[in-house]
């Protein structure tokens, strides 16, 4: 997956090289102000300080980017999650949902199970096992995790908080909530997402 990956990157740069802003193919890439074959990564966060303490149980730590952000990159892919993991949880998996309301996501898009090669105290990249076609509404990016006793594990930058950078769901109370709001912590969570080209058609036409 990891060389496909790259190999879709040589290849929307091949064609910003041969065709500039031109399109290349009918879905040509995600859109950024420089070209429409650009990557793109969704990130709320700064650079990684530390993690907060969070009790035994489980929870899930979420970035949300909202139908403003996300309009301009329908039909591309979201291939990649990135996230910094401090002390190793129980349990842990990368989540994706669809649009919900402003306070909680719906539809779940994809899960996968990580833990078995989370790395501690690192930066930890998923490869989707099948990109995620973007519809351009809103997307949260999640990490799951279950703590057996009072850890620190889904890493945060040094804050302040942002809108929509530090959601958290407790199944405690089953609610969606800021952490913000939930602590005095104030920070937002270390997950990000990369965007591609669905295809680039950089053919003889």
């Amino acid at each position: 997956m990891r060389r496909m990956i790259k190999f879709r990157l040589f290849a929307a740069l091949v064609c910003i090289t041969l065709f500039g802003i031109v399109g290349c193919g009918e879905n040509a890439g995600t859109v950024s102000p420089d070209s429409e074959l650009q990557p793109v990564e969704l990130r709320h966060d700064d650079e990684n300080l530390t993690a907060p303490y969070l009790g035994e149980g489980t929870y899930e730590g979420a970035a949300r980017f909202s139908r403003s952000r996300m309009s301009a990159l329908a039909e591309k892919e979201l291939v990649e999650i990135e996230f910094y993991m401090l002390d190793k949880p129980e349990a842990c998996r990368v989540k994706v949902y669809a649009r919900g309301t402003g306070t909680s996501p719906g539809t779940l898009l994809y899960s996968a199970d990580i833990v078995r090669e989370l790395q501690p105290q690192a930066w930890n990249t998923h490869s989707l096992q099948t990109p995620l076609t973007l519809s351009g509404d809103d997307l949260w990016i999640s990490i799951e995790f279950r703590h057996a006793n009072r850890i620190r594990s889904l890493g945060c930058d040094p804050g302040p908080a942002i809108a929509d950078g530090d959601w958290l769901f407790s199944k405690a109370d089953d609610e969606w909530l800021p952490l913000s709001q939930r602590s005095s912590a104030d920070i937002n969570w270390n997950i990000r997402g990369l965007v591609l080209p669905s295809e680039c058609g950089c053919g003889s036409k």
